[in-house]
């Protein structure tokens, strides 16, 4: 008989048998494992003889003496029970529990007398039913038993030849979607790759398909989308690997998928910044890392392998650097040491590999950034070192490949990281050094935007550029830099404008014009010519909207809350510096919003250095605002202020003890503390403080440093 035949005659029994279940749900049992009998054979019609039809009541029978059996049974166990209750009940439990057996007899003897009728049975239920008749209901169940793995084979055989044609007759649909995610359809493809999903949920090359893309979507969303859907992109690729390892759970596209997906989810949490956000990234990055390991251990020869445990081992020292608990910084240190090994390792295998020159030098680069932040003896020079070095390598990729605008771009940040430490370390001759590598910079990344005028990473660089040179010539402060930085600014500030006028629904766009309007309003508000009070106090207003539109748009980003947070700080130190009528009372409005923000922050994250010191500096502009208003009961509110500045930056200074900012923090407020308490007449506690102060001068930059 035809497969069609075959399949058209198990589709009658099931839906004969469906009518039996409908009147009596407790059937449920019985039928199924008659059903799993009747699809494991082949079914064909027979007429049979009347001598051949089950004799009903002699299957009836067969089932109550079971029944009354498993009675007896129940009844020799409860007379062991330990106390005559106990007893009582269990016997009544198991007369009650056989009459109800008893009672659906009738309705079973009946499911199996109305199927035996039916045209399309199989030899194994046909014999079944026969044992049951003539031997009763053991030997029935023995001889399903005896079938059940036979049974068993043929239904899963069956069933992986269907998904395996229905994979077959998929498989243009699957590229289709893969095709219309380079066309940049991803809804249209989103949903392509699920209902295809729907339909083979187990099928390996599918899940692999959509765990990339989700993979991908993830990265937009952080720039482009909300770190919520980043966050579940994310998470939605580590399900599709983890489908694919429960089929094969050595299968190595899918491990490397578990590697990117988890760090891809750890860094997005360290962006949400939620409570507990910062924990369950540590156990990502962790298990990333133990598991990028493990692949390597297992294939010592394999590039990409070496290149997932030094790209694992970058982005754990970035968030460790970042997140700043004690000894995070060794550890930090220690993985990007490692990276660095792996990374040297690889180019010193393949010395032509453009790939493998290149990673050396960002790796360079994240450890030469670590140092001049650590601030420890020797780090400056490491890191220039290390920053030189970076430079080297990537200029020779740009000598080797001069059209290349990967190489270009390189040689870009590099000189963009080298101006960023010289501009910071400031010794003689520094400023002069960082202007020519932020000139040339901004020459090649012009060059890049004039190449590709669409491209948007190319503005965005040019952009990025602008604003350092703005920053430099703002700190040195030679003639004329003041209005060269100003040109820079505004550049910036029309090219992040237009960047986000050609992508509305970027979140980094926004900021970048948030950021430049917040430059902007600081050199007016800080240049003081006529009219610059009214535009800077119009930049901050704007940055402000621009920062709570993207707090609304993403509430769940701990990095827009901080800009708000900022936006806030702005505003209260212009409006207390201008001076109108009514600024005051503003400001106070802004610095307390402010503090709000920045609790919030820290309660959420309670070991974030950043976090406890935004607190800190809100808390020493209070502490400023009051004291210099000195109305009723500002003294002792300017007194709580800075005295819980000074808790939180003494915890600061104890976690980073080498930190010259942090023993300068806390320098600061204790005279602060100490001229408040002289004006009080607590001249004892106020040497105490003084005190104090004294002991930590010697730790303290001397810069930014407030006079006794």
């Amino acid at each position: 008989m035809s497969g069609t035949n075959i399949r058209a005659g198990r589709d009658v029994t099931i839906a004969g048998a469906g009518a039996i279940i409908n009147r009596n749900r407790g059937l449920t049992i019985a039928i199924t494992l008659g059903l799993c009998i009747i699809g494991g054979g082949i079914a064909y019609l027979v007429f049979r003889p009347e001598s051949d039809k089950l004799d009903a009541p002699r299957i009836r029978a067969h089932l109550v003496a079971s029944s009354e059996r498993k009675r007896d049974e129940d009844l020799v166990a409860a007379d062991r029970a330990g106390t005559s209750t106990e007893r009582e009940r269990l016997r009544d439990e198991a007369e009650k529990t056989n009459l109800a057996r008893k009672a659906r007899i009738d309705d079973l003897v009946a499911s199996f007398v109305t199927l035996e009728a039916k045209s399309a049975t199989t030899a194994d239920f046909r014999e079944m039913a026969r044992i049951l008749s003539e031997e009763g209901v053991d030997a029935a169940l023995a001889y399903v038993e005896r079938r059940r793995a036979d049974t068993l084979d043929r239904i899963q055989s069956r069933a992986a030849a269907e998904h395996e044609q229905n994979r077959v007759e998929l498989q243009p649909l699957l590229k289709a979607a893969e095709l219309r995610v380079t066309k940049g359809e991803n809804d249209a493809a989103r949903s392509a790759y699920r209902q295809l999903l729907g339909l083979e949920p187990a099928w390996p090359d599918a899940l692999e398909a959509f765990g990339w893309f989700l993979i991908d979507q993830s990265v937009q969303s952080q720039t482009r989308g909300t770190i919520k859907a980043a966050l579940s992109d994310s998470q939605g690729a580590l399900t599709q690997a983890q489908l694919i390892l429960a089929q094969d759970k050595s299968n190595p596209v899918a491990l490397r998928m578990v590697v990117v997906a988890s760090v891809l989810s750890a860094d997005n949490l360290s962006l949400r910044r939620l409570p507990g956000d910062a924990d369950k990234a540590v156990k990502y990055y962790s298990r990333a890392l133990d598991l990028s390991e493990g692949l390597l251990k297992n294939n010592p020869d394999s590039s990409e392998a070496a290149r997932d445990v030094s790209a694992t081992l970058d982005k754990f020292g970035d968030f460790l650097s970042g997140r700043a608990q004690l000894g995070d910084a060794d550890q930090a240190l220690k993985y990007y040491t490692r990276s660095l090994e792996l990374s040297e390792g690889l180019l010193g295998s393949n010395p032509d590999s453009g790939a493998a020159a290149r990673n050396v030098s960002l790796t360079l680069n994240r450890l030469a950034a670590f140092l001049s932040s650590r601030g420890q003896a020797g780090d400056g020079d490491q890191a220039l070192t290390y920053y030189t070095r970076s430079l080297e390598l990537s200029e020779g990729l740009l000598k080797s490949i001069p059209g290349s605008g990967d190489a270009v771009r390189d040689v870009s940040l590099t000189l963009d990281r080298l101006g960023d430490f010289l501009s910071g370390r400031g010794q003689a001759g520094d400023a002069d050094q960082a202007l020519r590598y932020y000139t040339r910079d901004l020459e090649l990344s012009e060059g890049l935007l004039k190449r590709d005028p669409d491209s948007g990473e190319a503005a965005r660089d040019v952009y990025v550029t602008l604003e350092k040179l703005g920053d430099l010539l703002i700190g040195r402060g030679h003639a004329g830099d003041v209005d060269q930085a100003l040109k820079y600014y505004t550049r910036a500030l029309d090219l992040s404008e237009g960047l986000q006028k050609r992508d509305p629904d970027s979140g980094r766009a926004a900021r970048d014009v948030s950021v430049t309007l917040d430059k902007l309003g600081d050199l007016l508000s800080g240049r003081g010519q006529a009219g610059d009070a009214d535009q800077a106090f119009k930049y901050y207003t704007h940055e402000l909207e621009l920062s709570e539109g993207l707090l609304k748009r993403d509430p769940d980003s701990g990095q827009t809350v901080r800009d708000v947070f900022i936006a806030f700080g702005k505003l209260g130190d212009f409006l207390s510096g201008r001076g109108r009528p009514g600024d005051s009372d503003q400001a106070l409005k802004y610095y307390t919003q402010c503090l709000e923000l920045g609790e919030g922050l820290l309660k959420s994250n309670p070991d974030s250095g950043q976090a406890a010191h935004d607190v800190s500096v809100t808390l020493d502009k209070l502490g400023d605002f009051f004291s210099g208003r000195g109305q009723a009961g500002d003294t002792d509110q300017a007194l709580k202020c800075y005295t819980r500045d000074l808790t939180l930056g003494e915890a600061l200074l104890k976690r980073n003890p080498d930190s010259g900012q942090a023993a300068r923090d806390v320098y600061n407020t204790l005279i602060k503390l100490s001229k408040l308490l002289v004006a009080q007449g607590r001249i004892e506690e106020a040497k105490s403080y003084l005190k104090r102060a004294e002991n930590l001068k010697d730790s303290v930059p001397a810069a930014g440093v407030v006079g006794p």
